[in-house]
């Protein structure tokens, strides 16, 4: 299992193994040891079933506007992390998260 924490600046990949359980089923039990602030996935079932534990999660494109925001990658690191996931996701979502990189000033 995977993870991340992006918080006050902290990004943490997490690979704790997590006895037998496996697949989905496994970031979840990652998450619930607590540390994490959500979940990041782009499998529509399992947003449904994040939604119905109420965990927090995101969408990879966001998370590559989280990163950019978050200083831990460069706008045109960011532009071409979104181009690569542009097959995978809605054309909205792109849109949106083009947007907000075209738009990002570093403070």
């Amino acid at each position: 299992s995977i993870g991340a924490n992006i918080g006050k600046g902290l990004l943490r990949v997490d690979d704790r193994a997590v006895g037998n359980v496996k697949g989905e089923e496994s970031v979840v039990v990652l998450y619930q040891t607590g540390g994490f602030d959500a979940i990041c996935s782009d499998d529509k079932r399992f947003i449904k079933k994040l939604k119905l534990l109420g965990i927090p999660y995101m969408t990879p494109a966001v998370f590559v506007a989280v990163l950019l925001q978050d200083k831990r990658l460069t706008k045109p690191e960011a532009e071409e992390k979104l181009d690569a996931l542009s097959p995978f996701i809605s054309s909205d979502e792109h849109l949106t998260v083009q947007l907000f990189i075209q738009n990002w000033r570093m403070s």
